[in-house]
């Protein structure tokens, strides 16, 4: 967390919250969730951004360590950060829950691992409810397509994220160009 947040400057959590309460605001919807689920929840930095707004957190990752790190961490209440908690990978994580059983599903720096985020977009439509939000942060380019950065991470075009989200049948409410970390010094070009 201290690498992350002190030397590389990483705000994606923070990030991605602020623009979820600025969506709430302009759709007039209350900023609370019922179910969250934190897609790549590693050490729990997402969870902690979203804790209060979610009635039931639920988190998976594919490190037990980082698992570990997030059962870890408390509540102000001494209550576990996170509901539940699984070693998972996230789409198979999604595809254990059931049909549009989640308001929330958020990742934070992770689809930069995975160049087709196709898998992910279906089961994360599927498992969300009516009205339910997919919100996620990745890192971008100007061209086309998916590339990988010379950081050797996926960068993924918006008009492909656009396609993809379109294909899923999600439609996007807010598309912000944003930096979420530096690497080597230079802001990382990325959306929300």
């Amino acid at each position: 967390d201290s690498h992350l947040v002190g030397k590389l400057q990483y705000q994606g959590p923070a990030l991605l919250k602020q623009a979820l309460v600025r969506h709430c605001e302009q759709a007039s919807g209350p900023f609370q969730f019922g179910t969250a689920l934190d897609l790549g929840c590693g050490t729990g930095l997402m969870g902690e951004a979203i804790r209060a707004e979610a009635g039931f957190l639920a988190g998976c990752d594919l490190s037990p360590r980082m698992i570990a790190k997030a059962q870890a961490k408390k509540r102000a209440d001494g209550s576990p950060l996170y509901d539940k908690l699984a070693t998972a990978d996230l789409t198979a994580f999604l595809a254990s829950r059931p049909d549009a059983s989640a308001d929330l599903v958020v990742s934070t720096d992770v689809f930069i691992y995975l160049g087709d985020l196709a898998p992910s977009f279906h089961q994360s439509a599927r498992v969300l409810k009516m009205g339910g939000l997919l919100a996620f942060t990745v890192q971008s380019h100007q061209g086309a397509g998916i590339i990988v950065g010379r950081d050797r991470r996926f960068a993924h075009a918006e008009g492909w994220i656009r396609e993809a989200l379109s294909q899923a049948r999600l439609r996007p409410m807010l598309v912000e160009p944003q930096s979420v970390r530096m690497d080597r010094g230079e802001p990382v070009p990325g959306l929300i």
